[in-house]
């Protein structure tokens, strides 16, 4: 049985995380790599994990159903201004929407790989602040730079 993951957790690593139904993961951490290896989440209506904090969190062998978005920094924090990492690594997420939401202005990347998303929305790039505005979407899809994607399909 995987441990459950409830509520806010900060920046510890995660083996083989479950979160619960419509749990959003929230990682403040000031630097280094937070791991979620395994697990699955179903029926979240927003995040599954919202990135806060600084440096890189990484997301390994996760499935996804019925979901808004996989990962997403955020897009309107007040200490926003640093930049934020994600590496998505078979990733299964079906009835859902993008895997990745980065800010580009703030160097956010965003690796994923061999993954699937049943529609084809892999990463989608915004403007951030630190004002708490909502950031507007900038552009869609892998650009090279900040949301790069290899071994992607939508056949999940």
């Amino acid at each position: 049985m995987a441990r459950r993951l409830r509520g806010r957790h900060v920046g510890r690593p995660s083996p083989r995380v479950t979160p619960d139904l419509t749990c959003r993961s929230t990682f403040k951490q000031s630097s280094g790599t937070s791991y979620i290896i395994g697990g699955g989440a179903f029926h979240a209506a927003d995040k599954i994990v919202q990135f806060n904090g600084f440096g890189t969190v990484s997301v390994k062998n996760f499935y996804a159903n019925d979901y808004g978005k996989v990962a997403r920094s955020c897009g309107n924090c007040s200490n926003n201004g640093g930049a934020r990492h994600f590496l998505l690594d078979n990733i299964v997420a079906v009835d859902g929407g993008v895997l990745c939401g980065i800010n580009t202005n703030y160097g956010d990347t965003c690796i994923i790989t061999n993954s699937c998303q049943d529609n084809g929305k892999n990463c989608d790039r915004f403007t951030g602040n630190n004002n708490g505005a909502e950031p507007p979407k900038i552009g869609s899809g892998p650009d090279g730079t900040y949301c790069q994607v290899t071994g992607f399909t939508t056949a999940c």
